[in-house]
């Protein structure tokens, strides 16, 4: 019996709950279409020229003119050397720049070493203005802050 009365309580409340719900809900409609009907004879009163719709747009297309004009002057004087969204090609090891010679690699996963012209290396080294950026079994990537260029083994 205790039960019974407790389910009725919660039920009672819930039906409150649901009740004020749907009347937020009814008012909301209400209002959403008393604004459309506001926007449509504000629209009605613009004329046949020039629709609200239309207003909003040419709007629109002012504020993004404007915003792209404002990113253009500021970008006007930056110099792109490559597409930011495009990995940088590794340069074959024939245009390597002059007197970096690989030695050996001496290969661990965690912790792989080279030996770039008789100085032993690890990952993030520089060496003559070259940073050391990957070193696998039979390669070294390294990048000179524009370019990335491998040095092999044996060549």
């Amino acid at each position: 019996m205790q039960k019974k009365k407790i389910q009725l309580i919660i039920t009672g409340v819930l039906v409150i709950v649901l009740f004020f719900a749907a009347a937020s809900g009814v008012k909301k409609a209400r209002e959403a279409k008393s604004k459309s009907a506001s926007i449509a004879a504000g629209a009605a009163g613009l004329g046949q020229d020039q629709s609200l719709k239309e207003k909003m747009s040419a709007e629109v297309k002012d504020g993004a003119n404007q915003l792209l004009q404002k990113l253009e002057e500021e970008t006007r004087g930056l110099e792109l050397i490559r597409d930011p969204f495009v990995p940088a090609p590794v340069v074959p090891s024939k245009t390597i720049p002059s007197g970096l010679h690989l030695t050996g690699i001496v290969w661990d996963r965690e912790n792989p070493k080279a030996i770039i012209n008789e100085i032993i290396t690890s990952v993030g080294d520089s060496l003559e203005g070259n940073s050391v950026v990957e070193i696998k079994q039979d390669r070294v990537i390294l990048h000179d802050g524009i370019h990335y260029f491998e040095l092999r083994l044996g060549q």
